[in-house]
């Protein structure tokens, strides 16, 4: 017999039963269910509502079954109509009549409110967790990508040039705001409504501040009404996790993007990615893929929720029964996403030179230089006016803005001076620079220009990837955006994965002489460009031209001879067969 059967005399249709019974869905709340019986007997005891014996018979079958719901051994009636239930009769039907006194002074109202704020104030501590794990994350991979350039974005178009760690960081503080959300939330929550009863509370003189004590609540809510007809507290934390699971979304996104051929920017780790059913070359970010499709159903919760509750009258309404069902799969949902995000992040190859080389293109910092016209006394809009001039001059040049020379920005303007350049360093042979071979070396890329003495115009002027050897005599200056290293402290360059990729190398030292295959980058073929390799018979760019100059599309072979210098650009060589 259902334990409210007392007004109605006929059974429920057998339809109506099933339709009616929430337990396939609320056992969810069982452990929080027993905790708050316990609570609550513990509280009749004390207000002498209930004999010390009738409690501690209670309390100690209680204590058993959660134990047991604990470990997922506790069998609950699959017929009974709600958690409530199931454990009420589960109690009588070990300890007799007793457990049908554990109901006293108490209503399912009020009884599934307690519940389901205990499930949400627990479910919201694992989601900070989480949070905090990718916030995590976020910050250890920006502090390995502190000078690491990429292109900033407006309308997916490049702007200016940020760092990778100020890219991760923006993340990050989407993700401190979003746990500040679950902070305040989980402050709002922790009100007991158990005493409400109904609706109207009840006769019984019972002690809510200790119940609320019990169960590590701040305080009983203040008026019965509202305790048992709200789900306020629901609404809140279904709206949290979807502005948490919308800043997740933005982030696979770009994840997405970035690790696409086209970008090249990240690569995921095979622990996070599949493979294509037909295509052996395709390694998908199904994870990251599966994350942003997964905030359709966190939106859908939201809105399933707030229309449940749009249109209720005071106070309880068996509507309310819906919404255990869109909160959990919120919760779940969005917990799961965090715990896959945060050691996917951890576990991605960031591809430092493709960005560099994308942060190099479209004359990115066009604004920096329209900055320094307006720091020194030019309105901004005549600076802004001139750097499109320049511009414009440069991509007709084909040369970048930081190569044009010190009288071709004053052709624009004479507000232009030396510190233009500031951005790059200067080396002068003679004032602490003596002459001799040199590394420079720029992994994310870079630039050098060789001036001779009183000379405007370099007489070599070059981006780079990874690393070229040059010369400097008396009276030249070198500009560069690289870091400066004597040749002859140099140690043998470590190949990766049996390949030189961008950069110069010593034949003899860093690369044995012989016959090699050598194939352009995906990049290079993607962009329709010729890989280049240059051969020199002396430390170049300063004194000799190279011996030759090899352009191909697609694959090659290259003879290298003793005392060479090899500089390699948009392919590799394949110097050990894997």
């Amino acid at each position: 017999m259902k334990l409210w059967k007392g007004r109605t005399e006929a059974d429920l249709d057998a339809r109506a039963d099933a339709f009616n019974r929430s337990l396939p869905f609320d056992q969810k709340l069982v452990t929080k269910d027993i905790a708050g019986s316990i609570a609550h007997v513990s509280m009749l005891r004390a207000s002498e509502i209930l004999e010390k014996e009738d409690a501690i018979a209670i309390a100690n079958a209680l204590g058993d079954m959660l134990k047991e719901a604990q470990e997922g051994t506790l069998a609950l009636d699959p017929q009974a109509e709600d958690v409530h239930m199931a454990v009420e009769a589960l109690l009588t039907e070990r300890i007799g009549d007793r457990g049908k006194m554990m109901h006293t002074a108490r209503s399912r109202n009020d009884q599934v409110a307690l519940d389901l704020r205990l499930y949400l104030l627990e479910e919201n501590r694992k989601l900070q967790q989480a949070v905090k794990d990718v916030i995590d994350a976020l910050i250890a991979k920006a502090k390995d990508h502190t000078e690491s350039l990429m292109p900033g974005y407006t309308h997916l178009q490049i702007a200016q040039p940020v760092t990778f760690a100020h890219h991760c960081m923006a993340y990050a503080q989407m993700f401190f705001r979003d746990l500040d959300r679950l902070l305040d939330c989980e402050d709002r929550t922790k009100y007991n409504p158990l005493g409400a009863g109904a609706l109207a509370g009840t006769t019984h003189p019972i002690n809510r501040h200790l119940t609320s004590e019990l169960m590590g609540f701040h305080a009983p809510t203040e008026n019965s009404m509202d305790s048992v007809s709200d789900r306020d507290f629901v609404l809140e934390l279904a709206s949290v996790l979807a502005i948490l699971q919308m800043h997740l979304s933005r982030l696979c996104e770009e994840l997405i993007v970035f690790s696409s051929n086209e970008f090249g920017f990240v690569s995921m780790d095979d622990a996070f990615s599949t493979g294509s059913s037909i295509m052996p070359q395709k390694k998908n970010p199904d994870m990251a893929e599966l994350i942003r499709g997964k905030t359709g159903r966190v939106y859908g919760n939201l809105m399933s929720l707030l229309t449940i509750m749009k249109s209720l009258p005071l106070a309880y309404n068996k509507d309310m029964q819906e919404d255990k069902e869109p909160i959990f799969d919120s919760c779940e949902t969005v917990l799961h996403a965090l715990e896959i995000t945060a050691p996917m992040l951890s576990s991605m190859t960031v591809n430092t030179k493709r960005m560099r080389e994308a942060a190099a293109f479209g004359y990115i910092n066009a604004t920096d230089c329209a900055d320094y016209l307006t720091k020194k006394g030019m309105p901004f809009r005549d600076a802004y006016r001139i750097t499109g001039e320049i511009v414009r001059h440069c991509v007709k040049e084909e040369i970048p803005l930081e190569e044009l020379t010190l009288a071709g920005y004053r052709s624009f303007s004479d507000q232009f001076e030396e510190d233009v350049y500031d951005a790059r360093d200067r080396y002068v042979v003679g004032d602490g620079f003596y002459p001799g071979g040199y590394l420079i070396v720029a992994t994310d890329g870079g630039s050098f220009s060789i001036f001779d003495e009183r000379e405007e115009q370099p007489f070599v002027s070059q981006d780079f990837m990874g690393f070229v050897f040059i010369t400097m005599e008396d009276g030249q200056e070198l500009v560069t955006t690289g870091d400066v290293y004597d040749e002859e402290l140099i140690e043998f360059i470590e190949p990766m994965s049996g390949r030189l990729y961008s950069g110069m190398y010593r034949v003899g030292t860093d690369i044995p002489a012989g016959e090699y295959p050598a194939y352009a980058t995906a990049r290079a073929i993607h962009n329709e460009r010729d890989a280049h390799i240059w051969i020199f018979d002396d430390i170049p760019y300063g004194t000799g031209a190279a011996v030759e100059d090899i352009a191909f599309p697609y694959e090659t072979t290259v003879e290298l001879e003793e005392g060479d210098y090899v500089r390699i650009d948009s392919a590799y060589i394949v110097i050990e067969e894997e």
